[in-house]
């Protein structure tokens, strides 16, 4: 679909653009402001991401408004709106694991099917492991396929702000000697 296209689709089919992450969600807004879709009252760069996170859904026109909305994904459903999720709407190829660890040159050509398959599963070389390959979980081409083929996922990372950090980590020490 060509950017033209996805333009005239936003705009006059029911349809609702599903950002599951902030960062889709930036992107998305980004692109609406670039092509003519504004908020009515909110400024620019605001996302409203946080009220729904991941069922956030954005739309244009709904009732006849001219102006970006958003609401959660179930709101959009039951309205009739087709849910789109914003890559299939941008039209970002999603990466397999085998694409994504190729592309990272942790896969060559040399690698067998089960090393392969535990850098796509765990993002390292299984041959540094302490266990023979007769004791690996992949030790079964089915499940070497599976890891393979699944869709990569960035590992989730999460922010902690200093106290909470502190906090966490008394508490680790704490149960440590605690429990020993």
């Amino acid at each position: 679909m060509t950017n033209e296209e996805r333009i005239e689709r936003f705009r006059n089919e029911k349809i609702a653009v599903n950002c599951e992450t902030e960062e889709e969600a930036r992107k998305f807004i980004e692109w609406c402001y670039e092509n003519g879709f504004e908020w009515d009252i909110s400024e620019p760069g605001v996302t409203h991401f946080y009220y729904y996170k991941d069922k956030t859904c954005y739309t244009f026109n709904f009732c006849d408004c001219e102006h970006l909305g958003y609401s959660f994904k179930q709101f959009y459903e039951k309205k009739g709106y087709e849910i789109i999720k914003y890559k299939d709407f941008m039209g970002i190829k999603r990466m397999t694991n085998l694409e994504h660890f190729v592309s990272k040159g942790l896969i060559r050509n040399g690698n067998t099917l089960c090393y392969a398959a535990h850098i796509c599963k765990h993002g390292v070389d299984c041959r540094e492991k302490e266990y023979g390959c007769s004791e690996c979980e992949f030790n079964d081409v089915d499940l070497c396929v599976q890891a393979l083929i699944q869709e990569y996922k960035e590992p989730i990372k999460i922010k902690l702000a200093q106290w909470e950090y502190d906090f966490l980590n008394t508490l680790r020490k704490y149960h440590a000697t605690t429990f020993m």
